[in-house]
């Protein structure tokens, strides 16, 4: 009889493990497999560098130390969501439901990055799109394990629409949002694919059925240390918190990017599960470049900066003012991706070149009809009443483009709860840090009035995500109570979510064409931090066909 590897190598197994450990150099970081070679990245242009940095760059945020707080192994939580995802059926863990099990939470796997250059050979990725994989170790086998951690394209990838408004997602469009990424929904999947199928007796034959390519060197790694660490951790989270995370980590179409800022900043106790979480809505990057600050709350601007309030033109886009605006974007890793401050500041380089790209890239055409007139007749109406704070457009011929942005913050009623969490205490903990050699980080008072760019393919609208489309947010008296949010159709004629009210104030997705392609959530506006008003005297006042003008104009921008 033949026995398996794994019934003889298993009583020298904790002596080797601790060998390796004792021995072992500083961590080993691991390089992102899908970006081209370093010769080959240093002959791109900064922006082309910061496109495969956007979609596929590690950032060095995959480490045997990332593993233990934020990177995840991948290809055994892989497996973990596939097992729940198909309630531990192993014959039916094949390639379709792994994918699946990502869809679920909102994230693609698509075939094809619709506005990827000609030119550029995509990158061949090996986990979904927002996921980045390298491999990791301590610098000497027999440790070794393919890690995962998110990056840019985890929020800022969007479906693409086709002409019925259905998203699409085997095709991707980079730098608009995706309205349906759910990572609260998702990490709590996660937290429960441990609880259920850990233990499950066929787990790591299925590893093998779902990932032929991985090794006896990462099958030993996962089985004898990866997997007991994991148990023992989730035995402390189930002792302790009895969640993945002690916060929300939002809901589609927004993310929480405080409280794990905070957490980086030892601001949370340990055991402490946070009562109220404020949510950010996912911004489309179209014209982002146009900003002197960052956030919603415009908290950040750049270090040294006396006049954040300044307008900025087309000419004011400059390479140096791209560089500082990445300087800024680097310290988004920490609450993302788990760096610490030191980390964030030594990846600088690579975030600018993201940034670079942001002055390239655009939002898709409306896939939909257009009223001409009426958006000829909007354009002006903007250009009267919403101008001076959202910014100055031309037409171009087949649209608008953004040549004038005020960079100023503004108080409309909207909900303050985001902007009174950040308070001097959090302001003083981020300034105390190395942040404050890039960045000045300042209480604010009011919100940044976004640039519009792409904004029919910006829902959910306001700063927390908490109105469904522009119809709604341009007649504030219709707003929802409730409404579902994740892998929605598209509404040619509200511009934002298609959905139904199916009872006073409650809105859901029509299931008459299918299925969506991600689960919904329903959203209640009436949760702390989720407040739906604001806009209401600046709306107050505009006529049911002036609110249509608008909305057509806003198609094209």
């Amino acid at each position: 009889m033949r026995l398996h590897w794994s019934i003889w190598i298993a009583p020298v197994t904790l002596l080797v493990l601790a060998l390796v450990i004792a021995l072992r150099p500083l961590p080993e970081s691991g390089r992102s497999s899908a970006l081209p070679p370093d010769d080959t990245l240093a002959r791109l242009s900064t922006a082309e560098r910061g496109l495969y940095y956007f979609v596929a760059g590690d950032y060095g945020a995959i480490s045997m130390d990332s593993l233990e707080r934020s990177a995840i192994p991948f290809r055994l939580v892989a497996t973990l969501l596939t097992l729940h995802h198909v309630e531990g059926d192993a014959a039916a863990a094949d390639a379709d439901s792994l994918r699946a099990a990502f869809q679920t939470w909102g994230l693609m796997s698509p075939r094809q990055i619709a506005n990827w250059p000609d030119h550029l050979d995509p990158p061949v990725l090996s986990a979904p799109l927002g996921l980045t994989t390298a491999p990791v170790g301590p610098g000497m086998p027999p440790v070794r394990v393919e890690g995962a951690n998110l990056n840019c394209a985890f929020c800022h990838a969007s479906p693409a629409y086709d002409a019925s408004g259905r998203p699409d997602p085997n095709s991707a469009w980079l730098g608009v949002p995706n309205a349906s990424i759910n990572l609260e929904g998702y990490l709590d999947a996660v937290y429960s694919a441990f609880q259920t199928q850990a233990d499950h007796p066929e787990l790591f034959e299925v590893m093998r059925r779902l990932f032929p390519q991985m090794t006896f060197q990462e099958e030993f790694t996962l089985r004898y240390f990866v997997l007991p660490m994991a148990r023992s951790r989730m035995a402390e989270l189930e002792a302790t918190t009895g969640r993945a995370l002690p916060y929300s980590g939002g809901f589609p179409g927004a993310t929480n990017g405080l409280d794990p800022m905070m957490a980086r900043l030892g601001m949370l106790p340990d055991g402490h599960v946070v009562a109220l979480s404020p949510f950010n809505s996912i911004p489309n990057l179209d014209g982002r470049e146009f900003r002197t600050r960052f956030l919603n709350s415009g908290i950040y601007t750049v270090r040294g900066d006396d006049d954040p309030d300044r307008v900025l033109q087309a000419e004011d886009i400059t390479p140096d003012h791209l560089d500082a605006l990445g300087a800024i974007a680097a310290y988004f890793t920490v609450p993302s991706m788990g760096l610490s401050m030191e980390e964030a500041g030594a990846i600088i380089p690579q975030a600018q070149s993201a940034l670079h790209l942001l002055a390239q890239l655009d939002t898709p055409a409306f896939p939909g009809p257009v009223d001409r007139a009426r958006a000829e007749d909007g354009f002006a109406l903007y250009q009267e009443a919403c101008a001076h704070c959202h910014g100055d457009y031309v037409a171009t011929g087949e649209g608008y483009e953004l040549v004038r942005y005020p960079n100023t913050l503004h108080d409309v009623g909207s909900d303050r709860v985001r902007l009174d969490l950040v308070d001097q205490t959090v302001i003083d903990a981020l300034m105390a840090t190395s942040m404050a050699d890039w960045v000045e980080a300042q209480v604010s008072q009011g919100y940044a009035a976004p640039p519009l760019n792409g904004i029919w393919a910006s829902a959910p609208y306001l700063h927390n995500g908490s109105v469904p489309t522009l119809a709604h947010l341009l007649d504030p008296e219709t707003r929802p109570v409730q409404f579902e949010a994740g892998g929605h159709d598209l509404d040619f004629d509200r511009v934002g979510l298609d959905l139904v009210e199916t009872a006073p104030g409650v809105w859901r997705q029509p299931r008459d064409q299918g299925e969506p392609w991600s689960r919904p959530v329903m959203i209640d506006t009436r949760a702390p931090g989720m407040g739906h008003q604001g806009h209401e005297a600046e709306f107050s006042n505009l006529t049911a066909e002036e609110r249509l003008r608008l909305i057509e104009f806003m198609k094209l921008i």
